[in-house]
């Protein structure tokens, strides 16, 4: 299982990370208005929520790896993470990527 299907199988959400703490240090350091780095759309969102300007997202670079593959894939399917281009080296040169949809098992 992934985090996101062992959270479910737990009675869980997929993702139950809260983001007041950080709007609480973003106030306190008296940052209203953020540039915010990541890939995750519910940061974003939640921060919005909580009452700070995200005046721009700038997604991170990803780089894949037979050891990520599945851990990118589950994020991208479970939490809709924006991966965009991913960057995967072979025979020592740098190439785009794309993480392909997850097989489907009958159980």
């Amino acid at each position: 299982f992934d985090t996101y299907e062992a959270n479910k199988l737990l009675g869980h959400g997929e993702d139950l990370r809260d983001y007041k703490v950080a709007m609480q240090m973003l106030v306190a350091l008296g940052h209203r208005r953020v540039r915010l780095l990541t890939n995750n759309p519910k940061k974003a969102e939640q921060l919005s929520e909580l009452g700070i300007e995200v005046v721009e997202v700038i997604r991170t670079g990803v780089f894949l790896k037979d050891s990520n593959r599945n851990y990118l894939r589950a994020k991208a399917v479970h939490t809709h993470h924006r991966l965009g281009p991913i960057e995967t080296l072979n025979s020592g040169t740098v190439q785009t990527a794309t993480i392909p949809a997850a097989k489907t098992e009958k159980v």
